[in-house]
């Protein structure tokens, strides 16, 4: 994986072809209530928030809800896994399964300090590098839950989930079409900008910071 510097001159393509999806298919096990619908400080839950930010940048927003439908009085199309026990890996298929974009952005519900600052300079650098997979950087790591994939993923998701790898990067090292993907990693100007609300202290910390 390449780690490189956003470069300024990179534009975000055209958003009619772009696609993203919600991704809100978890237990919430750790937050002990379901952590999509918990409502902030300005009266959104966590999936209305993601849906704000991601409607501008795409012509299509669909909610990843795992294998059962889910959060339907939103009003956002509901793209299903198609196996069980398949992660957020099997919402990854589901979701290049039912875009026509040639992009889909990728965003956890649980990440309400993205932003559409981050989101565009992903889009921005997988146009301009012609990237399968263009994902956040933070000191804790790459978060593949915050960003770009291309419609070639497709056939390299299949096969992992086919070998039944469930790791969201566990395509990375697949071939498509004879091909190696390519993706990059790019470094978050802001360390908080891929943050989980995984607790209730999460949750409280975020809500304390947002007033």
């Amino acid at each position: 994986m390449v780690m490189s510097e956003e470069r300024p001159e990179a534009r975000a393509p055209a958003r009619s072809t772009v696609s993203a999806a919600i991704f809100c298919g978890g237990r919430s096990a750790r937050m002990g209530v379901d952590k999509a619908l918990l409502v902030d400080a300005e009266g959104r839950t966590l999936l209305e928030r993601a849906r704000d930010l991601l409607g501008p940048l795409a012509g299509e927003v669909v909610l990843c809800c795992g294998s059962k439908a889910r959060y339907g009085n939103l009003g956002l199309p509901l793209v299903l896994d198609r196996r069980e026990d398949g992660g957020p890996l099997a919402g990854l298929e589901a979701a290049l399964l039912h875009t026509t974009a040639r992009r889909v952005i990728v965003l956890a519900c649980d990440m309400p300090l993205a932003t559409a600052e981050v989101l565009s300079g992903l889009l921005a650098e997988a146009e301009s590098r012609d990237l399968d997979a263009c994902l956040l950087a933070t000191p804790a790591g790459v978060e593949p839950l915050c960003g770009v994939y291309s419609r070639d993923c497709l056939g390299p998701v299949r096969e992992a989930l086919d070998l039944g790898r469930r790791r969201m990067t566990s395509f990375h090292d697949l071939p498509c079409a004879g091909r190696p993907l390519a993706v990059a990693a790019i470094p978050a100007r802001d360390a908080d900008s891929a943050r989980n609300l995984n607790t209730p202290a999460d949750w409280a910390h975020f809500q304390q910071g947002s007033r």
